[in-house]
């Protein structure tokens, strides 16, 4: 995707991180400064950490896709618990409803009751343009916050299958790494490979529950490092947050795009 690369704003030599920290019973470990964590750029050690925040309080830009087939009463009242628990006074999110089309149908505001409200208004349809919802949810509406300023997020209800789209999924995994977008599931149909990589590899997870979502933003941490060598080669480049104490496992995103000259 060389003209979507072309198009995107230039990328700094930091590469910023939002990750989160659990311990062997799965409970948030936040009492770690950077010298708990080691960075790996394709397998090299990375020592030019630049910023490091514990639980980052950089604001949050969500946004949650709704599957139009998937749109049952429950989710209203599971949306709004959901925001009321996520959204601070600076954070705003934004909901799209997809069928055979992507719609927007609450744009960005911090507004609980007007985002949860919006669910009503989503109608079920036919068709999944899950891949398209997720490009179009990043490029047009998240990319433009500066990843360094802001946490930027989605969370997909879809039971993670396509019928429609124009993009592929490797495109849109593309544009969640390039514009380094979190993606989160709800999963409502069990298991689904589609959903496990787009969540996996940038960072998030499937799940039942929206509580487990919310717990996971309330938790993230966040860094900064300059990668040396610095290579503007336009490839990917894998990342890895190593904890020094190997009985804690660190979630982050797989790596990033590095410019081309």
């Amino acid at each position: 995707m060389l003209i979507l690369a072309a198009l995107l704003p230039a990328f700094a030599q930091d590469v910023p991180l939002l990750f989160s920290v659990t311990d062997a019973r799965g409970s948030y470990v936040v009492d770690l400064t950077e010298q708990d964590f080691q960075v790996f750029e394709n397998g090299r050690p990375q020592d030019g950490i630049v910023a490091f925040r514990r639980e980052s309080g950089l604001p949050l830009r969500l946004g949650i896709l709704i599957d139009t087939r998937d749109s049952r009463p429950a989710f209203e009242k599971q949306v709004h618990e959901f925001f009321r628990n996520v959204l601070t006074k600076d954070d705003k999110a934004f909901l799209v409803g997809f069928d055979t089309s992507s719609d927007l149908i609450v744009d960005f505001t911090g507004d609980v009751d007007a985002l949860a409200g919006g669910v009503r208004k989503i109608h079920p349809g036919n068709g999944a343009v899950l891949y398209d919802a997720v490009f179009y949810a990043c490029w047009d509406k998240l990319q433009a916050f500066p990843p360094d300023q802001f946490r930027r997020a989605l969370v997909v209800v879809s039971n993670g299958q396509d019928t429609e789209s124009r993009v592929k999924l490797e495109q849109a995994l593309e544009i969640a790494h390039r514009t380094q977008v979190v993606v989160f599931s709800i999963s409502t149909a069990g298991s689904n490979l589609a959903l496990d990589q787009l969540t996996d590899q940038s960072g998030g997870f499937s799940s039942k529950s929206f509580e487990k979502i919310a717990d996971e933003l309330q938790h993230q941490s966040f860094l900064l490092y300059i990668p040396k060598p610095f290579v503007a080669d336009g490839q990917f480049h894998k990342v890895e947050i190593r904890p020094r104490d190997h009985n804690l496992r660190v979630r982050t995103r797989m790596g990033y795009y590095a410019p081309s000259r």
